[in-house]
């Protein structure tokens, strides 16, 4: 996806949610797990979906900090160092309006 290359997201899963018909529309819903750098990052992948010429909404979103710890090893010591990234649940709604 353009919107997450050029935001740094990495698209970890995608499962469609729900569709709804209406008289006049339908709306489909996928769930994404998503996970960056950085809060703004998904902030900006977010804008940058419903700022888009297509009709998407994200109706939902729940972000949370995760912290995993690793190990490197030099050549006289063993480093350990944390890396933080932001991991994310989306709910974006495609809307089409019917003729």
């Amino acid at each position: 996806n353009d919107f997450a290359e050029k935001n740094k997201i990495q698209i970890v899963s995608v499962s469609p949610a729900q569709s709804l018909s209406e008289e006049l529309y339908e709306k489909t819903s996928v769930n994404m797990n998503i996970s960056a750098a950085r809060y703004e990052d998904i902030l900006r992948f977010i804008y940058d979906i419903e700022s888009s010429p297509h009709n998407l909404r994200v109706d939902q979103w729940s972000g949370y900090q995760m912290v995993s710890s690793s190990v490197a090893l030099a050549d006289d010591s063993s480093k350990d160092s944390l890396k933080e990234t932001i991991s994310a649940q989306i709910e974006i709604n495609a809307i089409y309006f019917k003729k």
